[in-house]
């Protein structure tokens, strides 16, 4: 399959926590992502993020926060059932290219016209 060589901008959606690594993971390859020419939205999972952890990812991103727990406060394999609903709504507001899973269980039943990486 024949690709353009001209560099293509993506439109990124990523899930996150703000408790622990995973933000500070997920900040810094946002930011990343951002410099390199792509959007990011960071789609929050589980408690809220603090007033300073805000204002650093809306700084270059926009952050969102779905109802959805995190893998790790779930209390059945349920729990998580309503992701891939949660997510459609900003996958269409910001015309999503690409969905990034901080967790390969946050993937399980998404399907979407767009690839996921987990």
């Amino acid at each position: 399959m024949l690709r353009t060589l001209t560099p293509r901008s993506w439109r990124i959606l990523m899930t996150v926590d703000a408790v622990g690594g995973v933000w500070r993971y997920a900040l810094d390859l946002a930011r990343e992502l951002v410099n390199g020419g792509d959007s990011v939205v960071l789609a929050g999972l589980g408690p809220q993020p603090t007033r300073q952890q805000a204002a650093e990812a809306e700084a270059f991103t926009t952050l969102i926060w779905l109802n959805t727990p995190p893998d790790w406060m779930t209390h059945s394999g349920g729990d998580l059932d309503a992701l891939p609903r949660e997510l459609l709504a900003p996958m269409r507001d910001h015309a999503i290219d690409l969905v990034h899973f901080n967790a390969p269980t946050q993937a399980a039943g998404f399907d979407a016209p767009c690839p996921a990486v987990a």
